[in-house]
């Protein structure tokens, strides 16, 4: 059992037709030191039960799957 540090998880799987899975863990999501952040500890609940979250590895599934979608240059609202 650890007491200190950070800890990721990547797991990835390749099936018999070569089609990849990929799954992950952070236990602070995305480590911000912005308490104030979504993401401050959003893993946190999914780590302590030892789940992973998926990867979205191609397109398709990254663009079924947005939070929010902007382009590069333009004005944030989170």
């Amino acid at each position: 059992m650890g007491y200190v540090g950070d800890s990721f998880v990547l797991l990835v799987r390749w099936d018999a037709e070569g089609q990849v899975q990929s799954f992950s863990i952070h236990q602070y999501g995305s480590a911000t030191l912005d308490e104030n952040s979504p993401h401050y500890a959003d893993q946190s609940p999914l780590f302590v039960k030892r789940q992973l979250k998926p990867v979205w590895f191609d397109e398709a599934d990254i663009r079924a799957n947005p939070k929010r979608e902007y382009r590069p240059g333009e004005e944030l609202n989170p």
